[in-house]
């Protein structure tokens, strides 16, 4: 590779060392070519489509240069997006397994065959960045996979550069050294008194999941269920070997945060600890029985932490989401930097639209409905989360409805076939007698087989809501957040109805803390930024939060931006929003108040919106089924 800093023509790699294959619009090549040029200037071998040789069979090169790439990066834009060379590219490289990251030069409405296929690959947003910071996700990201030597990138922190009192430095080393020796004490205290004290108070659900699940999670006929998930001791790259008390405590953090997930089987934390150093991480893995395992490192530093993370399956040994997380540390926020990066790393992974739900989702999504098991099912219903549509709807349903059966114990199962009931309801998908009923006897009876099941709380919570009985709602609400906190998708859905039922700041907050956990939230979380601000009459704050929401455009959107239009008294641009509103749902028009009733349960708040419609030009006539 070239030194870096000695700037390379802008040409296309030719030879046979590792390169990056780059996928992009030729609209967007004004902003691409200077990114390409940069990873040029950072010592990496590029190709793009520029370097196919004159005469030379477009389609077949472009082919034959992707397949022996070692990484495939993608600049995601709406050109991109719209390009049928881009979508041709992606589907070759996904389906040849090529390692993939996904760039955003800018906010990009994905289609949702591309969403689902791209979601458990990395994704770095640029434009929510600051460049320092999307430059150190990008370099990181792509040495993962291609060979970078040490130094040729050095990230401009301000830490890095600053001068430091030498008393503070004294000061600090001898506080952080104190909370070293006590924390220590503590541990060795605790592990010499009792090997298993370290891990019993948090590890519960880990200790109920091995019992009932062996090396995989499966009932007493063998019927599997779910993954298990290690993770591995974190290699302390600090200077001062002492403080690998950080790295030990930080993998306890992520074990029991992974463990409030049911469908995972996390091997507790005290178990992989003899494995700390082993420089084959799938040989151990495998010992441990693991299906997925989490390795990573953590660099101390007077004024900084750097963690990084990955996720590899054990079988292939494929890398599936890897992070850096760089925090600025002081001796008081040293514990709260652990459990902020544990949730994260919990909350991206195993969230009902996580990396390891669509991996697994993406996998068996070809399989015939009677060739998958319970577990598998469990898949079908989250794949369901991501991709919000009928016929994902249907599908999981009948796999739910088949899992049951195989496996009538399966709280998991019973939990997210209560959910699939509850939206024939609510979104009216594949509508049959009676749902809200089955909807809620399913829930309970999930709840009967594992009290501790947040998704069980979390469908009856919504089966609640629907039934218009927000008091009953709100307490399995607070339940499904109190026994999994870590959720994001079920957190951002439950925001939506703490907001309907008038908890505006406590609503916006959880949707707030919802992205945070997991970038890859659904983007309907903003209705319930838009339904604060409506409720508040931040008319035009509730149309900016509507903008941001792209995904699943079902009448909720529609009704919120028309009725906001209409407390505007912009008519004009509200009767077009109206139309398209008619025309995506005819059934709205003819009873506007049963269909809102359908989507906000509380009488206050139908009204307060159906004010809105009415000025936005809605004719309110057919009331005769809703009051």
């Amino acid at each position: 590779m070239d030194q870096p800093g000695r700037s390379r023509p802008l040409t296309a790699y030719q030879g046979d060392e590792p390169y990056v294959f780059v996928s992009y619009a030729h609209e967007d090549q004004d902003v691409v070519f200077p990114e390409i040029q940069w990873l040029n200037d950072q010592g990496f071998n590029v190709w793009f489509d520029k370097g196919i040789s004159p005469g030379a069979r477009w389609s077949d090169e472009l082919a034959r240069s992707l397949q022996e790439s070692t990484l495939f990066l993608y600049f995601g834009t709406p050109n991109s997006v719209d390009s049928r060379h881009c979508q041709d590219e992606i589907n070759l490289a996904l389906d040849g397994d090529k390692p993939t990251i996904t760039v955003y030069l800018q906010e990009t409405e994905l289609t949702p065959g591309l969403k689902l296929r791209l979601s458990s690959h990395q994704a770095i947003f640029k434009h929510e960045l600051s460049d320092q910071e999307y430059r150190d996700k990008l370099i990181t990201g792509i040495s993962s996979h291609v060979q970078h030597e040490p130094g040729e990138y050095v990230a401009n922190h301000p830490a890095s550069n600053a001068t430091v009192n030498t008393r503070s430095i004294i000061v600090k080393f001898g506080l952080l050294s104190a909370a070293v020796l006590a924390v220590g004490l503590l541990m060795f205290l605790q592990w010499g008194s009792d090997s298993t004290s370290i891990t019993e108070s948090v590890s519960d659900k880990q200790t109920v999941n091995k019992a009932k699940t062996g090396k995989g999670p499966a009932d007493s006929e063998g019927a599997i269920r779910g993954i298990s998930v290690a993770v591995l001791p974190f290699n302390n790259l600090s200077e001062d070997a002492n403080k690998g008390y950080f790295s030990d405590g930080l993998v306890e953090d992520i074990s029991t945060e992974l463990s409030r997930f049911t469908e995972l089987q996390v091997i507790p934390s005290r178990v992989t600890y003899p494995y700390r150093g082993t420089t084959d991480v799938l040989a151990a893995a495998t010992e441990l029985g693991a299906t997925y395992v989490i390795v990573g490192s953590v660099r101390l530093s007077e004024a900084a932490v750097r963690i990084n993370a990955q996720l590899i399956e054990v079988t292939t040994g494929r890398q599936y989401w890897t992070e850096t997380y760089d925090r600025e540390m002081t001796i008081a926020n040293l514990f709260q930097i652990q459990t902020d990066v544990a949730t994260r790393v919990a909350g991206t992974l195993a969230d009902s639209t996580g990396v390891l739900n669509r991996v697994g989702s993406d996998k068996n999504r070809a399989v015939p409905t009677d060739e998958l098991a319970a577990y598998d099912c469990v898949l079908r219903g989250y794949a369901y989360f991501a991709l919000h549509d009928d016929e994902s709807h249907l599908i999981a349903r009948e796999c739910l409805e088949r899992a049951v059966e195989l496996d009538p114990g399966y709280a998991d199962v019973w939990a997210l076939l209560a959910y699939m009931y509850r939206e024939e309801f609510h979104h009216k998908r594949n509508l049959e007698a009676e749902p809200l009923k089955r909807a809620s006897q399913t829930a309970l009876h999930a709840i009967d087989l594992d009290p501790t099941n947040a998704t069980a709380r979390y469908a009856m919570a919504l089966t609640q809501f629907s039934l218009g009985n927000f008091p009953a709602g709100m307490a399995q609400a607070d339940r499904a957040l109190e026994l999994n906190p870590n959720d994001a998708t079920l957190m951002a859905a439950l925001a939506v109805y703490i907001t309907h039922g008038g908890e505006l700041d406590r609503g916006v907050e959880l949707a707030r803390r919802a992205q945070a956990l997991n970038p890859l939230t659904p983007d309907w979380v903003h209705m319930v930024r838009a339904a604060a601000h409506y409720q508040k009459g931040e008319y035009r704050e509730c149309l900016d939060a509507v903008s941001r929401w792209t995904q699943g455009r079902d009448a909720q959107w529609y009704f919120h931006k028309a009725a906001a239009l209409g407390q505007l008294d912009q008519r004009q641009e509200a009767a077009v929003v109206l139309a398209e509103l008619n025309r995506i749902d005819p059934s709205f028009a003819g009873d506007p108040i049963g269909e809102l009733r359908r989507y906000l349960g509380r009488e206050e708040l139908v009204l307060l919106y159906l004010e809105g419609l009415e000025k936005a030009g809605l004719e309110v006539s057919a009331r005769t089924t809703s009051e």
